[in-house]
């Protein structure tokens, strides 16, 4: 951990605090958002621990327990173990294992913030396989409560702080997301799990009604991620407003990923492309993606 880092946990009022059976120790996300936690558990030991409001309205609740359910019953080796939750106080803890690899954070730091063309689509391969492992109706993006556009969402996205290692370098992917109310009549700035969200799925299908379209969906998501480390951060988009990114992904074509990176080959720019397609009917689904992946390896 940095220096600066250390001093962020130092000022953060719930570094050191104990909730329910979880210690925590550091944020492993340093957004003004972050819910995730590198935290002690007094039976499992090492955890990641997300902080959630906690939900009054019974139907609401219900709607909540649905997803606990359904993240609980993921049980696949790509995948960190939901180890349970605890309601404390005004909040709600999601417990899950912690992979002693690291994160993709760290490796990333280490690669000076940008990680090698092939190292990046390694990492995209393990994932497009263990996203193909989820069943349809595992809850990516679920309405908790609310009207027809304001409300608490459950979001689950393939962003950095998802992805972790095992001390042999095996992908492995956290299932802990956070739960955000969300207005779609917002101006302002981009909710992060927005950039990880595809076309059809902000037009609002449901995986769960058209399982045929979630493997697409997943290949997507492995898309946004390999544009955001090759290019080192950068946004598809030339947007910085809500509105305009979800006009943006909805109906313009991503900004070329080499003139964010011109030293990210052709070939490996045009997959990415490829995986990002607007229409899930004609973007590859995960055994052709990783056909063509692995001759680019």
């Amino acid at each position: 951990m940095s220096a600066e880092d250390e001093i962020r946990d130092a000022l953060d009022p719930l570094t050191g605090q104990t909730v329910g059976p979880v210690r925590l120790l550091a944020k492993l996300d340093r957004s003004p958002r972050s819910n995730l936690w590198f935290a002690h558990h007094e039976l499992h030991g090492d955890v990641l621990a997300s902080i959630l409001p906690s939900i009054s309205v019974d139907v609401s609740r219900e709607r909540f327990a649905e997803v606990r359910r359904a993240l609980a019953a993921v049980d696949h080796p790509s995948f960190l173990r939901i180890l349970g939750s605890v309601e404390v106080g005004d909040r709600e803890v999601l417990i899950s294992e912690f992979a002693a690899g690291g994160s993709l954070e760290d490796e990333v730091k280490r690669a000076g913030g940008r990680l090698p063309a092939r190292r990046a689509l390694e990492i995209g391969r393990d994932v497009i396989s263990a996203l193909a492992a989820l069943p349809p109706e595992f809850p990516r993006n679920r309405r908790i409560s609310g009207g027809s556009y304001d409300g608490f969402y459950w979001r689950w996205a393939l962003e950095p702080e998802a992805i972790f290692f095992d001390r042999s370098g095996r992908v492995r992917l956290s299932l802990l997301g956070e739960l955000l109310f969300q207005s779609l009549s917002c101006s302002g700035e981009i909710i992060r799990p927005m950039l990880l969200l595809s076309p059809e799925q902000v037009r609002g299908m449901s995986f769960a009604q058209h399982p045929e379209a979630a493997p697409k969906g997943d290949v997507y998501l492995v898309g946004a991620f390999l544009y955001r480390e090759l290019s080192g951060g950068k946004l598809p988009y030339a947007v910085t407003k809500h509105l305009d990114f979800i006009k943006a992904l909805l109906n313009d074509d991503p900004t070329p990923l080499r003139e964010h990176a011109p030293e990210v080959p052709a070939p490996v720019e045009h997959f990415v492309g490829w995986l990002m397609t607007k229409d899930w009917q004609k973007r590859p689904g995960p055994t052709e993606a990783l056909a063509t992946l692995q001759t680019l390896l």
